[in-house]
């Protein structure tokens, strides 16, 4: 798989969010593709957490770091990372590292459902009634 920042969006990457265009919001496949840098940065700090033994980490405690370093870096840049976008990174991540599709927590939402291929957690409000 694509490893190398410097490498585009694929062909691979496209079939697989085709394939699976329901568990992501709509405009996802062109943030992806416009922003490929920034999602393989996401995917090489999830990979380090993940190879660090961590079975389950936060895809919102990645997208905060990589949205200050974005900041740090980018003084004139367009903001290009939001609180949706984030749950579809880690949704992407875990279709190309279905090794790793457990390693953040996926909820339903009215707009999407679970995904597939990864452990469904328990909405927030199913919890409470635990």
């Amino acid at each position: 798989m694509e490893n190398d920042k410097t490498v585009k969006f694929s062909e691979l990457t496209l079939n697989l969010l085709r394939e699976n265009a329901a568990e992501f919001r709509p405009g996802f496949v062109a943030w992806v593709a416009d922003n490929w840098g920034l999602y393989l940065q996401f995917e090489n700090e999830a990979l380090q957490v993940a190879k660090a033994g961590r079975e389950h980490y936060s895809a919102r405690t990645i997208g905060e770091y990589l949205r200050h370093q974005t900041t740090v870096r980018e003084n004139n840049s367009p903001f290009k990372l939001n609180d949706h976008t984030i749950p579809d990174m880690a949704r992407l991540f875990a279709l190309r590292y279905p090794n790793y599709c457990n390693l953040f927590a996926y909820r339903a939402s009215p707009n999407r459902p679970a995904p597939k291929h990864a452990q469904r957690y328990a909405n927030m409000h199913e919890m409470e009634a635990a």
